[in-house]
């Protein structure tokens, strides 16, 4: 069984920080520019454009999601585990720049933290559905309508929450199924590499 409580912490700060980092990018429009994942510049050498791109996004409405969810499941896994949620955002965000400038050349501008949102959301269902009790169900029915969404998404082509706003964008559920992958590549690793992470 996952041991993924014993590092309790105190003050969500990391969460906060992205958050609020997340908020000034939305009311700073200006720095997202140098932040968004954007295939030419990175191939020219900007390469945090990897990561830093999951913190910008394209309307009010898509941020607001974003930040909000990221913020409930952040807070709550922050405060319980602290050290495997630090690995969960990294990796997730990494592996996703990366999937996009490997696997999808066609992808030429990515923003949004949905991706590290799925991860979230993935990793503390299954940390939940570990534990005992009656709300094992709810976040079994948690993981389907994850599922079910990432399916509408695919299959529609369009969010099934955000709106586009004066930059309209296109939703790319392959952010949110790397989120997923990783999420359950870290909950199922062998428990000694997670005691190493």
């Amino acid at each position: 069984m996952a041991a993924v409580v014993s590092d309790r912490a105190g003050f969500p700060v990391v969460t906060l920080l992205v958050a609020a980092g997340g908020l000034a990018l939305m009311a700073l429009p200006g720095l997202s520019h140098w932040l968004v994942y954007d295939r030419e510049h990175v191939l020219a050498g900007e390469v945090w454009r990897l990561v830093t791109g999951h913190a910008v996004h394209f309307s009010w409405s898509h941020a607001g999601w974003n930040l909000a969810l990221f913020s409930l499941a952040g807070v709550w896994l922050e405060r319980h585990a602290r050290v495997p949620y630090l690995w969960l955002i990294s990796c997730t965000a990494l592996a996703g720049g990366l999937c996009f400038l490997v696997f999808m050349p066609d992808m030429a501008r990515y923003g949004g933290l949905s991706g590290v949102v799925s991860a979230m959301v993935v990793y503390l269902a299954l940390i939940e559905m570990r534990q005992p009790g009656p709300t094992r169900m709810l976040w079994g029915a948690i993981l389907l309508l994850f599922a079910a969404k990432v399916g509408y998404e695919l299959l529609v082509g369009r969010a099934l929450f955000a709106a586009p706003g004066a930059t309209p964008f296109e939703v790319a559920p392959v952010a949110h199924i790397i989120g997923a992958a990783v999420a359950a590549a870290l909950f199922f690793a062998p428990s000694a590499i997670r005691r190493s992470a």
